[in-house]
Formats: structure tokens, sequence, C-alpha cells
């Protein structure tokens, strides 16, 4: 998320078009731009598996692998094999293992590269066995998170051995609203844009919930997404 008043960064914005995908064996390459929908539709198409957990989530391929997007066990760092990653003055592929993966962290949280492309390792299956359990996922998402409507996917990290949806409601924080957002009373851990909120709002009411938390439960909440501000 990045301040509307801050112009003193560069912003590089790649296009879903930047390559077509290549299946090549079990191994599968898309561009840093693609939408998980697209990459779920791509993965049918060519029969491949083993991405279907992140079927839903509000995300491209490149931000999931920055982040080392994760549910239910598995994270990206299990499937990546290589990114290709442009810098200002060089444009490579790097193995998985350089990356610094660790929990919804990478080296891209402190290197300025972008995610152009990256190669995953799938196993084959049969197309419609992929379908089932990418729909089967999307409507158990859809059961518990606001994904309809306007969010940013998880706000905080959740602390060792505890989980922050749950620390946050025990805070009395869930459908709580501080101006044009609110905590979703569906999923704590999920902001809500009822349409006019704005960065300020949501920097704001991140810092008052981070401040309580930790005065009531002795918690500091770790932001999952990054703000950006000049």
């Amino acid at each position: 998320m990045v301040d509307s008043s801050c112009q003193s960064r560069d912003f590089v914005q790649v296009s879903p078009n930047f390559s077509q995908p290549v299946c090549d064996g079990d191994l599968l390459r898309v561009g840093g731009a693609v939408s998980v929908s697209q990459l779920m539709a791509i993965c049918q198409g060519y029969a491949l598996s083993g991405l279907e957990f992140c079927a839903g989530v509000p995300a491209s391929v490149g931000g999931m692998v920055a982040m080392n997007f994760g549910c239910w066990g598995r994270s990206f760092s299990d499937v990546v094999s290589r990114v290709r990653v442009v810098s200002r003055d060089w444009d490579r592929w790097l193995p998985a293992a350089s990356l610094e993966f660790g929990y919804r962290s990478s080296i891209f949280h402190r290197e300025p590269w972008v995610v152009v492309e990256a190669e995953f390792l799938c196993q084959h299956d049969l197309s419609d066995k992929i379908r089932d359990r990418v729909h089967e996922i999307v409507r158990d998402r859809v059961s518990k998170q606001p994904l309809r409507a306007k969010t940013f996917g998880s706000i905080f990290k959740n602390p060792e051995g505890g989980y922050a949806a749950t620390i946050l409601e025990e805070c009395g924080y869930k459908g709580r609203t501080y101006g044009g957002v609110q905590l979703s009373d569906q999923h704590a851990n999920f902001m809500v844009n009822n349409g006019e909120g704005t960065y300020q709002e949501v920097a704001d009411f991140i810092a008052q919930i981070q401040s309580e938390v930790l005065r009531i439960k002795g918690v500091l909440l770790e932001p999952e997404v990054k703000l950006l501000t000049c």
C-alpha cells in the first residue's frame, strides 16, 4: 500500500503479458504480474498440480514470491525453483536457495528488485482434479474471509504460537471501524475499505491496533502488509 502523496520513489508495473507461460515437464514458468486466478487457469491447462493452496488469494505471482506467501502448512518457498529478477543494473535468474525465504519474508524485503518471472516445480495430475481442488479451496476461503470485499489480504503476521485474528477478536477489534475502514466482521485479520478509506486511516488504524494489543496482550503484532511512505 502506497501513500498517495509519495512522489520521491520509483515504481515499476509489470504487465501480465510480459511473458507467456512455459511448461517444461514438471516445471512451470509464468510472469510476475500473473494473478492467482490466471495462475490457476494456467495450471489446469497444463495439468500441473502443487499451487492450489493459493487459490482465491487476491494477489499476483511476484508479490507472493516476495512475501513468501503461505497457508495450511505450505509456502511459496516449497514450490519456487528459481526467479527472474531485474534491478537497475542487471537482469538474471536466481535460484530459490539464494532468496532468503522465511516466514512471510524474503530477500526482496531489503533489496529493490523486481520479480518479472518465476518458475515452479509442480506435479502432473488430471485437470479435472486440479479444478475441483481449486473450487473447494476458493469456497472454503470465501466462507471464512471477506474475499469479495476491498481488502489487501491479511493485515498482521501470526505471532509465534498463536493467530493474529484470534488475538484481535479477544481484544474486541472484530468489526470495529476507523474512519472509512473496518476490521472485517467475518475475519478480524482483514481490513475492509468501505468506500472512502484513505491510506492515512489504514496506517493510523494499524498503529492503534498494535499499541492496544501490546498493552492488553503483551504481543506486538507485525504487519504483513507493507506500507510505503515518503
